[in-house]
C-alpha cells in the first residue's frame, strides 16, 4: 500500500519573487521596519493574487523552514517561521472581509438595477 505524502501550495511565480524577496534576506526575521516591508509586500502579492485558496500558513510555514533548514537553530526556526505564518494568515484573513464586502457590493447594485429595470418595463 502506498501512502500519500502531504502536498504543499505551490506560490505562483509573481507570489514566489515576493516571498523570495523576503525569506532570501538574513535579516528576513529580525523585524525590522525594512525587512517587515518585504514581508508586507509579500503577503499583498498574495491578496491580490486572485487564487481561490491562497496558500495555508501551514505551507507559508513550511516554506520557510525548508528555506533556512540548516542554517538556523531547529526550534528558532520553527518559532519564527510560526510567528510569521500566523501573523500571514492574521493579515489575510482582514483583507478578505474586505474583499468580500466590495464584491456583495457590486451585486446588490446588479441586483437592484435588475428589479428597477423589472418595475419600469412592468
Amino acid at each position: 500500500m502506498r501512502t500519500r505524502r502531504h502536498r504543499h501550495e505551490r506560490l505562483s511565480p509573481v507570489v514566489q519573487r515576493y516571498f523570495d524577496a523576503w525569506v532570501d534576506r538574513d535579516t528576513w526575521d529580525s523585524w525590522h521596519p525594512l525587512d517587515d516591508e518585504h514581508f508586507y509586500r509579500f503577503v499583498k502579492a498574495v491578496a491580490r493574487s486572485g487564487r481561490r485558496r491562497p496558500p495555508r500558513p501551514g505551507d507559508i510555514h513550511a516554506l520557510i523552514v525548508a528555506r533556512w533548514r540548516g542554517k538556523r537553530r531547529a526550534d528558532q526556526l520553527t518559532e519564527r517561521a510560526e510567528h510569521f505564518a500566523n501573523f500571514y494568515e492574521t493579515l489575510l484573513a482582514y483583507r478578505k472581509p474586505r474583499a468580500a464586502r466590495r464584491r456583495r457590493a457590486r451585486a446588490s447594485v446588479t441586483w437592484t438595477s435588475s428589479l428597477r429595470s423589472a418595475f419600469a418595463a412592468g
